[in-house]
């Protein structure tokens, strides 16, 4: 494995700009320096680790690891919901990473009447199914117990059964799952 030649010229470039640098600043290493920085005052080990820290840089970059680690996690949370893991709508929102989707987590009642925020999963997830019960009542759906429904009978209620069709082909064997 090779490494391509403009990498090679930009570590020399880098290497000499940081040799003229410390010839320039008359550097010492930290061996003969110990815990003194340039101006020759003390500095802690946890200081020199702080800067030190500081020299990198972290980016996120479409298709990298990190975005195949953050697709994972999406899918996983997916899979929990369809499941039937009371996965709330917030939660999705954050780890989909979806903005403007709430100003804030939902708040709800206590046993003393003041009002709480939900801040745990299945909190948020209870306020969602009252949210939809409350819903699905005010447009009509939600039936009380005992009441008939309306809309078409339901079908599948008898098991299918195999007959046998003539026409101009010839005879052939058909399935009927419902009645006419």
């Amino acid at each position: 494995m090779g490494f391509s030649p403009l990498l090679i010229g930009a570590i020399n470039v880098s290497l000499g700009l940081m040799s003229e640098y410390l010839k320039t600043h008359k550097f010492q290493s930290p061996s003969h320096r110990g815990n003194q920085c340039l101006s020759g005052t003390a500095v802690s080990r946890f200081d020199r680790a702080r800067w030190h820290k500081d020299n990198f840089t972290f980016n996120v970059h479409p298709y990298s690891l990190h975005e195949m680690n953050s697709m994972t996690r999406k899918l996983f949370y997916l899979q929990l919901m369809r499941a039937g893991f009371p996965v709330d709508w917030w939660t999705l929102a954050d780890v989909f990473d979806i903005k403007n989707f709430s100003n804030g987590y939902p708040k709800s009642v206590d046993a003393d009447g003041n009002e709480k925020t939900d801040d745990t999963i299945l909190e948020r997830w209870l306020s969602q199914q009252e949210m939809m019960a409350r819903i699905q009542q005010a447009m009509g759906g939600g039936q009380q117990p005992g009441q008939k429904g309306q809309g078409r009978k339901p079908t599948g209620q008898q098991p299918p059964t195999l007959e046998q069709k003539s026409g101009d082909a010839g005879t052939r064997a058909t399935v009927r799952e419902s009645k006419h």
